[in-house]
C-alpha cells in the first residue's frame, strides 16, 4: 500500500509541472544524457470504460490509469477499476434488495510500440487486489445495524493482461481501444461462481499525456 501511495504522489507531483513543461517538450517532460543515449521521462493519466457480460447480464467497468513513461516505451504506474452492475438483486435477502459491488486497484507495467507519429500499441499487465460485496440498497439499510448492511464480502487477487491501440486526436490527447482478460483468484461469495470476474473485456480509453 505504501508503494502505491508513493507512486501516486510522484505522479501527482509531475502532473503539477506538466503544463509548464508542455510547451518546451512535445514527447517528454524531462531528459538526461546517459552516456551512450539520451533518456526521457514522460507522463500520462487516463480514464477508461469497458463492457463485459457477467452472470448472463450486461456489465461495465469504469477505471483509471496513470503512469510514468520511460524512454517513450516503458510505462510503470497505478490503475484500478470499479464495477457497474446496476441490478437490484433479491436471491440472498429475506426482504429488500441489494447490489453487487466490486473494485480493484494495483500496479501495472506497459510496453509501447509506436506506429508512425500518431499511433501506438500498448501491451500491459496489471497486478493488484480487489474487494467484492453484496450490500443492501439504501432504503433497506436504515433499520439495520452496520454489521448487517453487508450480506457477504470477500477479497480477491487480479492479474490482467491487455492490449490497446491508441491514436493522438489533438495536442496531448489520445483516444484508445483496448481489450483485456481479467484473471482473478477464486471469488468466495455466497451463491456466486468463483470465476465471476474472469472474463474478456473491451472498451475505450481517453488519456492526456506527454510520452
Amino acid at each position: 500500500m505504501k508503494a502505491k501511495v508513493i507512486m501516486a504522489g510522484t505522479i501527482l507531483f509531475l502532473a503539477s509541472i506538466l503544463t509548464s513543461t508542455a510547451q518546451d517538450h512535445k514527447d517528454y517532460i524531462w531528459s538526461y544524457n546517459g552516456g551512450k543515449k539520451e533518456h526521457t521521462l514522460g507522463l500520462y493519466a487516463g480514464i477508461n470504460s469497458s463492457y463485459t457480460r457477467m452472470m448472463d447480464k450486461d456489465a461495465g467497468w469504469l477505471g483509471y490509469r496513470a503512469g510514468l513513461v520511460l524512454d517513450k516505451r516503458w510505462v510503470v504506474g497505478v490503475g484500478g477499476d470499479a464495477l457497474w452492475y446496476d441490478y437490484a438483486l433479491t436471491e440472498l435477502a429475506e426482504n429488500g434488495t441489494y447490489h453487487l459491488q466490486a473494485g480493484y486497484q494495483g500496479i501495472f507495467v506497459e510496453y509501447l510500440q509506436p506506429i508512425g507519429s500518431r499511433v501506438k500499441i500498448g501491451f500491459s499487465i496489471l497486478s493488484g487486489q480487489g474487494l467484492v460485496k453484496y450490500e443492501y440498497d439504501k432504503d433497506f439499510r436504515k433499520d439495520k445495524p452496520w454489521f448487517e448492511e453487508i450480506i457477504d464480502q470477500s477479497t480477491f487477487q487480479v492479474f490482467e493482461p491487455g492490449i490497446e491501440i491508441q491514436a493522438r486526436i489533438g495536442g496531448n490527447w489520445w483516444l484508445g481501444l483496448h481489450g483485456t482478460y481479467r484473471n482473478t483468484s477464486p471469488v468466495e461469495l455466497l451463491e456466486t461462481s468463483e470465476c465471476v470476474f474472469r472474463t474478456l473485456n473491451g472498451g475505450i480509453t481517453l488519456k492526456y499525456g506527454i510520452f
